[in-house]
């Protein structure tokens, strides 16, 4: 949550069932509670996703004490829309998917998953939008997919990290966590999931 938070621009890389669904949840629940009349989007390859990842933010909202609690003013299964002018939105990753909207929070779920014709035109389309606007922040999270548009966007990130180019606002910082991160996964697990999967 502390990358989020204090970087504008985040690409992370994780295995599956490591938490970064739940920790992006969290991080954009108190951006919708704390900021007023912000606009962020959820995108992932399957509206389903997206939807699910929203279905996350409605839980902890309605764990929190009441006297956290925005007031609602919209609650349906692809948004919430909140008293303070903030709106949190669910969508499948298209290449028309933002625009003509002003998006504060841009979260794609699974990038590396959109398919490629998709993603490049996204990209192109919407990162000038988002990239002008001085507060606005993209994160972007997926388990490895291949060798695509993802991986190119890591490539960079990771390339510019290590060459020890100064990194501006405007440049991703990424984020990954091993597989061996996960508590319960040891060598012997990995020796079973080989197995199983290849």
């Amino acid at each position: 949550i502390k990358s989020i938070h204090e970087n504008n621009y985040i690409l992370a890389k994780f295995p599956r069932q490591s938490g970064k669904s739940i920790t992006v949840a969290a991080y954009l629940t108190w951006y919708a509670i704390f900021n007023k009349n912000k606009n962020a989007i959820i995108l992932a390859h399957q509206k389903a996703m997206s939807v699910e990842q929203l279905s996350r933010i409605k839980a902890i909202i309605q764990e929190l004490p009441i006297w956290m609690q925005q007031p609602v003013i919209r609650w349906n299964e692809s948004s919430i829309g909140f008293s303070n002018g903030t709106r949190i939105s669910a969508s499948a990753t298209q290449t028309k998917s933002v625009r003509g909207f002003t998006v504060n929070f841009l979260y794609l779920d699974e990038f590396a998953f959109v398919e490629p014709h998709i993603a490049n035109a996204f990209i192109s389309s919407v990162f000038p939008t988002i990239s002008s606007m001085t507060t606005a922040k993209v994160v972007i999270t997926s388990t490895p997919n291949g060798m695509n548009h993802f991986h190119e966007m890591w490539t960079k990130a990771l390339s510019k990290v290590t060459s020890g180019i100064p990194l501006d606002d405007k440049d991703f910082r990424t984020l990954e966590i091993a597989w061996n991160a996960v508590p319960g996964r040891t060598d012997e697990w990995k020796k079973k999931e080989i197995e199983k999967i290849g």
